[in-house]
């Protein structure tokens, strides 16, 4: 059901790193889902889709204009397997609903 991101293309039924701008928009607009954020500065954690603080500009920052020196994001369908793949850890903002 949720095989194609909305912009980009990309697979969503694997896990995988996002890479573009299109590719991030896609994954957001999903219902399912966890995108994970690695830092250099901080631990690494797993938001739902729609959490608050997984945004466009933090993305662009990051992995555009950043060019992946500090971080990177991830696409996971299930928060297990982001934890078990990169150490991620529950959004505490995101995760507390529902």
């Amino acid at each position: 059901m949720y095989a194609y991101s909305a912009c980009g293309g990309g697979d969503l039924s694997k896990s995988h790193e996002i890479l573009s701008m299109d590719e991030f928009r896609g994954v957001k607009a999903q219902p399912v889902g966890v995108v994970v954020v690695t830092d250099s500065a901080s631990e690494t954690k797993a938001h739902r889709t729609n959490c608050q603080w997984v945004t466009e500009e933090s993305f662009e920052k990051k992995v555009i204009e950043g060019r992946n020196k500090n971080g990177r994001y991830y696409f996971f369908l299930r928060l297990e397997d982001a934890a078990q793949e990169l150490g991620a850890r529950e959004c505490r903002s995101c995760g507390k609903t529902g």
